[in-house]
């Protein structure tokens, strides 16, 4: 590349960086950096994702009791 290194490089993106994280922090103050989203709305992602990790384990819990029933394997 002509007249370009890498460490120009890095520095123009990570100004570029936090130029777009300044833009952004102005444009509403209740996003949070990096994601974007609101406190509520992470807090509903983060519910869901627990939800979602206790039925699977519930479900995992069912599979094992079904398959030990089926062929005991600690005998």
């Amino acid at each position: 590349m002509a007249g370009f290194s890498i460490t120009d490089t890095l520095v123009r993106v990570q100004h570029e960086c936090e130029v777009f994280q300044r833009r952004n922090a102005m444009a509403d103050p209740n996003k949070v950096w990096p994601t974007g989203l609101t406190e509520a709305e992470s807090e509903e992602i983060h519910r869901n994702l627990i939800q979602g990790t206790q039925i699977f384990g519930m479900i995992a819990v069912l599979a094992h009791l079904l398959a030990y029933i089926y062929s005991p394997w600690l005998k």
